[in-house]
């Protein structure tokens, strides 16, 4: 993983993990079979039978996956700042959520959960989505000001020992 040509092509896929624990080879498993699971269960490639008649349990696969990684990154904090590793805990904690609630909106009686009712949740699914957007852009927007105002405490300091 550290070799040159090896880094090259392939190093955008393990950006910020610490490639010196054993425990990274672990990380892209329940990563790329979700991926994987999820493109084959469109395709009625999973359960051979119909999308719609195993959603249920499309849904959990693809949940238990998430709730895996979950697992995963909580214990062996695979990332080099702990950062990165919380982000990747609430992102997937925003994927099960995003999963659970239709679900369970799915599974609950109509008496209970109406018309109107179910259609709030949508836009409270909707909010948590673009909270976790809002959440991931923000954090990209400090680190994009940080590497700004490094660089241009840098400029300062050569163009200043430039004139001594």
């Amino acid at each position: 993983m550290e070799r040159e040509p090896f880094k090259s092509a392939w190093g955008s896929l393990y950006t910020n993990l610490d490639t010196i624990k054993p425990s990274r080879y672990l990380f892209y498993v329940p990563f790329l079979l979700r991926r994987l699971l999820y493109a084959l269960s469109i395709n009625d490639l999973v359960f051979f039978m119909p999308f719609s008649q195993t959603l249920l349990a499309n849904v959990f696969l693809q949940f238990s996956l998430s709730f895996a990684l979950i697992s995963y990154v909580t214990l062996c904090r695979p990332y080099l700042n702990d950062r990165d590793n919380y982000l990747e805990i609430f992102n997937e904690s925003t994927i099960c959520i995003l999963f659970l609630i239709p679900m369970c909106a799915l599974i609950v009686d109509e008496s209970i959960l109406d018309g109107p009712a179910r259609h709030n949740l949508g836009y409270v699914l909707i909010g948590i989505l673009l909270l976790n957007l809002f959440i991931n852009y923000l954090l990209f927007l400090i680190d994009l000001i940080r590497a700004i105002i490094t660089k241009i405490k840098s400029i300062i300091k050569k163009c200043k020992e430039k004139k001594k």
